[in-house]
């Protein structure tokens, strides 16, 4: 996931609770961390410049 330049405190604040709840929604319906997440969806955009995390997943 690409970041752009955070211009203010709200998109700071805006930015940091979109993560919290993408944290908890992988945990909640993968059981796996965020940084296994982020791990497993690079080597398969890399691998195959598209990613199906359903497909590692399962």
């Amino acid at each position: 996931m690409a970041i752009t330049k955070i211009n203010d405190c709200f998109e700071l604040l805006s930015m940091v609770t979109y993560a919290d709840k993408l944290k908890s929604l992988i945990k909640k319906e993968f059981s796996i961390s965020f940084e296994e997440f982020a791990v497993l969806t690079y080597i398969s955009e890399n691998k195959e410049k598209e990613y199906y995390l359903k497909d590692i997943i399962n």
